[in-house]
């Protein structure tokens, strides 16, 4: 693509390299698997326009912060984020051989957990922020594709829902984000999940 039009811009070429990318893994996939292929097939490519970050950011701190709000004096409520949170599509665990999880990496997919945090009674009251989220990922997200074992947007969320990674900032080698209100509630799941 590169070689025939060398003033292609990067929106144009980058979801030709994403798709490029996925053809070649599938065929991975289907030779190793055969006619099983399809399930395990969950790679997720996107392309990210980063002159839109700033209004995700604002719509996801926005939210994070009235999400914090809820759950910072509520044991319970925390509790049943995290296993909302938990319940949405992984990626990056590593299984055994009989598919059971043993060092989840805690990363999850956005619109996944949006949708299954404003889905609950407890934080219903969040859909509108949710949904300016989901508004400025549609904007920021230029190109997706994801495999029939995954329903990811292309962009993940970190949460230490395990002990196996460090909550943010909690050595020297543990996660950060300039996202301050999702740390907060991240530190929060994880000072009562790991309890």
């Amino acid at each position: 693509t590169l070689y025939s039009n060398t003033t292609i811009s990067g929106a144009d070429l980058l979801p030709v390299i994403g798709h490029t990318f996925m053809l070649e893994e599938q065929q991975i996939y289907q030779d190793y698997y055969k006619s099983s292929w399809q399930y395990y097939f969950d790679q997720t490519q996107s392309v990210l326009d980063l002159t839109k970050i700033s209004a995700y950011f604002d719509a996801f701190e926005d939210f994070s912060s009235s999400l914090y709000s809820i759950i910072s004096n509520n044991t319970s409520k925390t509790s049943t984020l995290a296993s909302l949170i938990n319940s949405s599509q992984k990626y990056g665990q590593t299984e055994d051989n009989y598919g059971n999880t043993i060092y989840p990496f805690d990363i999850f997919d956005i619109t996944g957990a949006l949708a299954k945090i404003t889905g609950n009674n407890n934080f219903s009251s969040l859909s509108s922020k949710a949904t300016a989220v989901n508004n400025a990922l549609t904007q920021m997200v230029i190109y997706e594709e994801h495999g029939a074992a995954t329903t990811g947007c292309g962009l993940c969320l970190f949460c230490p829902l395990s002990r196996y990674t460090w909550y943010y900032d909690a050595a020297d080698d543990a996660p950060t984000t300039n996202f301050t209100n999702w740390k907060n509630v991240a530190n929060r799941i994880a000072e009562v999940t790991w309890n």
